[in-house]
């Protein structure tokens, strides 16, 4: 098996990319260590059937500070259109989903999109790549070599903790197809005074509805952005403060496991060009009317999905 990288160069990745958000728009991670900590896993191999579990040691750091059915609304603000970068995820031949490619053979989505009933993983998931925003027909389908997710998201009481349910479900896909021609994404962590800002963030996905229209459904194909103001944390799950992002861009099922990013331009040489970096991952609807969830990408998820040493794709 090959991995995706080696482990120096992971680390040099991670490095860069919380480099470029430091300069671009003060995302970072603003938080107080507090002590080693290890996250178990889960893969499963489509090619084998085997399902093996593993852990990932990291320092954590931390801050200070379902798909649910969709709103009819005439007034969707979102619009037709997006990047490269992001996919559509068909499951079962009848749900489908979003995801964000992030490195060459590597995808991230949410784990709800991946597991069923949070228990067994979805037998099949066709992964649709689509070579230009506008495009209605896929460029490629192309199937998993492997899923990995938080081992806590299979335990038996996640569906009746919302903690444990929201800040475990995220998830990578990999992919022996090279996916090096299509748009990837950046990650970063944000901080609690950007959290606290107001800015607004995008969303991009495949909504299963857009207003009263249905425009995503197994064979129809069509994406869609929005953008919106990120929000404050102020519910009443403490497990969940800081790893959870509230955000106002309207998103309807079929955006799970889209990328929640931010887009910096920036000169090179005589050109403009422009950095899109994920700080979250779109979950569901939030708590009330007009917020909505993201997992938010902690330096635990950063090594999970960019310096992981037991992710393969052949």
């Amino acid at each position: 098996m090959r991995l995706i990288r080696t482990s120096a160069f992971r680390f040099l990745s991670i490095c860069i990319v919380l480099a470029i958000c430091i300069c671009s728009f003060g995302v970072q991670p603003s938080a107080e260590k507090v002590g080693a900590h290890v996250k178990e896993y889960y893969k499963y191999d489509y090619a084998t059937g085997e399902r093996t579990s593993y852990t990932l040691s990291q320092d954590i750091l931390t801050n200070d500070a379902n798909e649910d059915e969709a709103d009819v609304q005439s007034d969707d603000p979102r619009v037709p259109g997006g990047n490269s970068g992001v996919l559509k995820l068909v499951i079962n031949n009848g749900k489908v989903g979003s995801g964000f490619i992030i490195d060459d053979h590597v995808i991230a989505t949410a784990a709800h999109c991946c597991i069923q009933n949070y228990k067994n993983v979805y037998s099949d998931i066709k992964v649709l790549l689509f070579a230009d925003a506008a495009d209605q027909t896929p460029a490629a389908s192309i199937t998993p070599v492997e899923i990995h997710v938080p081992t806590t998201y299979l335990t038996s009481n996640v569906f009746e903790n919302p903690e444990l349910k929201h800040i475990n479900d995220y998830a990578l896909i990999t992919v022996a197809e090279d996916l090096s021609a299509y748009e990837h994404y950046d990650l970063g962590t944000i901080t609690d005074v950007f959290e606290k800002s107001g800015k607004d963030v995008t969303v991009t996905g495949f909504p299963q509805t857009v207003g009263s229209q249905e425009v995503n459904t197994v064979t129809q194909h069509q994406m869609y952005t929005g953008s919106g103001a990120i929000k404050e944390y102020t519910w009443t799950f403490p497990g969940e403060k800081g790893c959870i992002l509230i955000y106002g861009v309207k998103i309807t099922g079929g955006n799970s496991g889209g990328p929640i990013y931010v887009t910096t331009t920036y000169q090179k040489g005589k050109t403009i060009q422009t950095k899109k970096t994920a700080i979250g991952v779109v979950i569901a609807t939030g708590y009330s009317e007009n917020e909505y969830l993201g997992v938010r990408i902690l330096p635990e998820i950063l090594k999970f999905y960019k310096s992981n040493d037991y992710v393969n794709y052949a």
